[in-house]
């Protein structure tokens, strides 16, 4: 991560006293810690005790915005499957199932968590935003 580089939360972050940032809150990389653990400081668009300070998290707890050639999909958005997501031939995903963008794949691809899988998985899936 850069600083000034687009992030978002990857899960729920918490501290002593709660919930201090939702999952998928979007962010900017302010600058890197000074913290033997590398954390990476963070002003997020919002925080949960109404606070505006930056938040020092690790690596794990952050994923990169989506890039602008994604028109405009942003990690966190809802989306639902286009069409029927097939899996070796086997529906994966069913047509019109909702889920949510959670990071960026591949050059041209994102990872989405859908709310139910036809197939029994509850790992992401990798697809083409349109």
């Amino acid at each position: 991560f850069c600083e000034w580089q687009e992030v978002a939360a990857a899960n729920d972050l918490s501290c002593s006293s709660g919930l201090l940032v939702e999952a998928f809150t979007s962010g900017i990389v302010v600058s890197r810690s000074n913290t033997p653990e590398q954390r990476i400081c963070v002003k997020f668009d919002a925080r949960k005790d109404s606070r505006e300070l930056c938040v020092n998290v690790l690596p794990r707890e952050i994923v990169p915005q989506l890039p602008k050639r994604f028109g405009g999909l942003r990690v966190g958005q809802e989306v639902a499957a286009s069409q029927e997501l097939m899996f070796g031939g086997v529906v994966g995903v069913h047509f019109g199932v909702r889920g949510r963008i959670v990071g960026p794949h591949l050059p041209d691809r994102i990872e989405v968590r859908f709310e139910w899988r036809a197939d029994g998985s509850h790992g992401t899936v990798s697809v083409q935003p349109f």
